[in-house]
């Protein structure tokens, strides 16, 4: 049986069998053949993937193509805005102009509970995330 991990290809999501030839990540993100794709390694030179070589995927792997830009469209509150893959929840606030001092940001889950996302924190975002904005503190008529 082949077991599935999840990796991101350009920023996009894919649970994807942990076995893979180069072309097929490739077609999986609609990346054209001759697309220079790497694999991101920290603190290691990018990997090339080459088309026609097996590739065992690890669980958070990372693929980025040389038309990506690590631009990312997301939604807060919503309404759409382009953000980079790697923020902080500060950073995320700053775009719809809310201080983290009185504003909390949530990013909607599908499947588990929605995550809060804390100020001095760096993520991974990827296209299509949904948040929203939440008030810290919530005074009932002013007492």
């Amino acid at each position: 049986m082949n077991s599935k991990v999840n990796i991101k290809i350009d920023g996009q999501k894919y649970h994807v069998s942990e076995s893979m030839i180069g072309s097929e990540l490739k077609d999986l993100a609609n990346i054209p053949l001759e697309v220079r794709l790497v694999i991101k390694i920290d603190n290691e030179p990018d990997l090339d993937v080459e088309n026609s070589q097996v590739y065992e995927l690890t669980d958070g792997m990372r693929l980025v193509s040389d038309t990506f830009d690590d631009i990312i469209k997301i939604m807060i509150d919503n309404k759409h805005y382009i953000v980079y893959e790697i923020m902080t929840g500060a950073e995320l606030l700053a775009v719809v102009n809310a201080s983290p001092e009185e504003y909390k940001l949530v990013k909607e889950e599908k499947v588990e509970a929605d995550k809060e996302y804390l100020p001095d924190v760096k993520y991974e975002i990827c296209k299509n995330d949904v948040f929203f904005t939440t008030l810290r503190k919530v005074t009932n008529g002013g007492r």
